[in-house]
């Protein structure tokens, strides 16, 4: 009962201390939301013009919402940069070779030299050559039927292995529902927003889909992904179709057909935008850190750097500095590896019995405030060196602090509570017995 009752102490104060360090992190960062420049003329404006897109400009996507976000009433400007930006990808995606050392103001005024994307012909080939080579089929599933369509099952007339036909109450046919797989392959993330899947025979109109991802599926994929399509023909199909026997007879043979990738993504504003938006998802968002730096300068009421007018743009670069505008070597987004995984756990477990071993000789409070002092180094740390203006972007970096003190001190009292109790009683309570007794 003792221990039960010193359990419920101990978690009603620990959880006070939570609630209010909540509220102390929950406050400032509301009061200073990450935000990017406004001005091009600015200190940060500039900043953002002179940053380069590094070795894989496919990971770069982030930039060019950066620059959408930070000069909103500049619409010239961010539709030269996006020019610039898909030209740069194309040339990315087809092997060619790309400068990392440009910047988003060079981007700019290259891409407003060049034609505009739905009258550009040569970049609508080559994009369409970018699909050819990223997307190829893989061998079709036999009598795997995509969830989405799963309730129609009755209704379907299986033609060839992922391949379905479907028909209207009176018989006749009504469309073609074809489960494709593709793997993604090249140097860049794909999200065609648009795609369409052609198969021609000799005599015969082309046989047109329409290829969405699956329910669930990503709206873009990195290369060595696997991308799930469900295709539906349009128009009602011919059965007899030479383009149709041709499908039925690859897929019964061997499992795949060889199509021609489309999408129009270039000639609509709107499919464009959202597959930009998809791309920059896909891909580590490397202007978080260059907001940081910007939301410490106004902090601290001076900023780290100051870019003359007229520099060239390799010296405005330089001169931001690494804890500015640079940013770490380009990389897809990846999961920590299972080594760093255990040697984050075997160090927390570290920490967890000295914390106990500190609290069961010399008390909880002892143990909290030690905590607390190695905590507080480490989220100013973790704020990747902006001080404690950058932690505060999250819950602050006092919070921070007293947050993992809290939990600590959480587990430490179940444990205690749970465990050491009946193993070994506490040397204080076996004190406190004999004087009593005495």
């Amino acid at each position: 009962m003792v221990a039960l009752k010193r359990l419920a102490q101990g978690l009603r104060a620990t959880l006070a201390v939570l609630a209010a360090t909540a509220g102390l992190g929950a406050a400032p960062a509301r009061a200073v939301e990450p935000h990017l420049p406004a001005a091009p003329d600015s200190v940060a404006g500039r900043a953002l013009q002179a940053q380069t897109l590094g070795e894989d400009p496919a990971t770069a996507w982030s930039w060019l919402i950066a620059w959408r976000q930070s000069f909103p009433d500049d619409h010239v400007a961010y539709l030269a940069l996006r020019r610039g930006f898909v030209e740069l990808y194309l040339r990315q995606a087809l092997g060619e070779p790309v400068a990392a050392d440009t910047t988003l103001a060079a981007l700019r005024d290259a891409g407003a030299a060049l034609p505009p994307l739905e009258k550009d012909r040569e970049a609508q080939a080559r994009w369409a050559a970018v699909l050819e080579r990223g997307l190829v089929p893989l061998r079709a599933e036999a009598g795997v039927l995509p969830g989405e369509i799963e309730a129609l099952a009755s209704r379907l007339e299986p033609l060839a292995p992922g391949l379905w036909l479907s028909r209207h109450p009176d018989g006749r046919a009504r469309s073609l529902l074809w489960s494709q797989r593709v793997s993604v392959r090249g140097r860049v993330p794909l999200a065609p927003q648009g795609l369409e899947a052609q198969l021609s025979a000799p005599g015969a109109a082309a046989l047109v889909f329409d290829c969405p991802p699956e329910r669930g599926q990503p709206r873009a994929v990195r290369p060595g992904d696997t991308w799930r399509l469900l295709c539906r023909s349009r128009g009602e199909p011919d059965e007899r179709s030479p383009a149709l026997r041709a499908l039925v007879d690859a897929l019964t043979r061997d499992g795949v057909a060889a199509v021609r990738w489309h999408s129009a993504d270039w000639q609509r504003q709107g499919e464009l935008e959202s597959m930009i938006d998809a791309l920059s998802a896909a891909v580590p968002d490397r202007s978080a850190r260059f907001a940081q730096a910007h939301l410490a300068c106004e902090l601290r009421g001076r900023c780290p750097i100051r870019v003359r007018d007229g520099a060239p743009a390799q010296a405005r670069a330089q001169a931001a500095g690494p804890g500015w505008v640079s940013e770490p070597e380009p990389a897809w987004a990846a999961a920590p590896k299972p080594r760093q995984l255990a040697q984050g756990l075997a160090v927390l477990l570290a920490a967890f019995i000295v914390f106990c071993l500190v609290a069961r000789t010399f008390g909880e409070r002892v143990a909290a405030v030690l905590m607390l002092v190695l905590l507080l180094p480490l989220a100013w740390r973790f704020g990747m060196g902006f001080g404690t203006a950058s932690v505060l972007l999250a819950t602050g970096s006092v919070a921070a602090a007293l947050l993992g003190t809290g939990a600590f001190l959480l587990a430490y009292l179940l444990y205690d509570a749970l465990v050491f109790n009946r193993v070994a009683p506490r040397p204080v309570a076996d004190r406190r017995r004999r004087r009593a007794s005495s």
